[in-house]
């Protein structure tokens, strides 16, 4: 579970900043100062990697949660 523990903390520590964009100066959300890369492709892709370790994580914790309870279950006296 160390990798969800990463995305996590990836995403909530993010420094949102509100820039102006475009000709009709409309506000948005931008993370660009996060980046350590100048190609954005690259940090998206690190973003990515994070994210599907994470999911890895958690599909395996649920294999094993559902493994777990199969066994309790076939454990129970039926009434």
């Amino acid at each position: 579970m160390q990798n969800v523990g990463l995305f996590l903390t990836k995403i909530q520590t993010f420094d949102l900043r509100i820039i102006t964009k475009g000709e009709e100066q409309k506000q948005a959300y931008s993370i660009i100062h996060e980046t350590p890369y100048y190609n954005s492709f690259s940090y998206k892709s690190e973003t990515r990697v994070l994210k599907d370790t994470a999911l890895i994580d958690l599909l395996s914790q649920e294999v094993k949660f559902l493994d777990h309870y199969k066994q309790t279950v076939t454990k129970l006296p039926i009434m």
